[in-house]
């Protein structure tokens, strides 16, 4: 299955709808709690995630704008590259955050956070699991049915991101600043090794 087949050009969408949600939900909650305590390492953390779910929207837009041929389809790796370069950057803003201050900010912005607002963002997790598990499915099908390096690394890819918010779900629901930071780091190597896929397909 190539990595941009009309199958992906419908299960990216879907995943990066529930992505933004989730990021977006994140962000109001977040910003809630800069608003009550008018701590500017909320405010910083709010904004990693807005920055996360706006890169997911343009995505969706640009996906859309290439299926109805609207756009060109050399705008699929400028789109793939730019989302995951932001989500590096949004990353390592967290991470700047994490080292620079105490461990504990994430479960006391939780615990600031509407109760309603975060079960909001759990069950949407949830379904990013299930989407991802699904699609890992699939391009674990398709390797065994026709082994190469290609399909191997699509597979890995997916595997790392459900893996990733696997623990970012568990981050949710322990208040785990520690799943958090491993949720994201190794779904950002699942992205990673899809954009190495993709750069090899460009190249050749």
């Amino acid at each position: 299955m190539s990595l941009y087949s009309s199958y992906s050009f419908k299960v990216v969408p879907i995943f990066d709808a529930l992505l933004a949600t989730v990021n977006m939900l994140l962000f109001y909650s977040i910003y809630d709690a800069y608003k009550v305590s008018r701590d500017k390492r909320f405010l910083l953390l709010s904004l990693s995630f807005l920055t996360i779910s706006l890169a997911a929207i343009v995505r969706i837009m640009i996906y859309i704008g290439i299926v109805y041929k609207l756009l060109p389809m050399a705008l699929v790796f400028v789109s793939d590259l730019a989302f995951v370069s932001i989500k590096l950057v949004a990353f390592t803003m967290l991470c700047l955050m994490y080292v620079s201050e105490e461990l504990r900010i994430f479960g006391k912005v939780m615990f600031l956070a509407p109760l309603q607002m975060l079960r909001g963002v759990f069950f949407i997790e949830l379904g990013v699991v299930v989407v991802l598990a699904v699609i890992a499915v699939i391009s674990g099908v398709n390797l065994v049915k026709k082994s190469c390096r290609s399909r191997a690394f699509v597979f890995m890819g997916f595997l790392a991101m459900l893996v990733g918010n696997i623990f970012l779900l568990l981050s949710i629901r322990l208040l785990s600043v520690y799943a958090f930071m491993v949720g994201y780091s190794v779904e950002l190597i699942g992205f990673m090794l899809l954009m190495w896929v993709v750069a090899s397909i460009k190249l050749s």
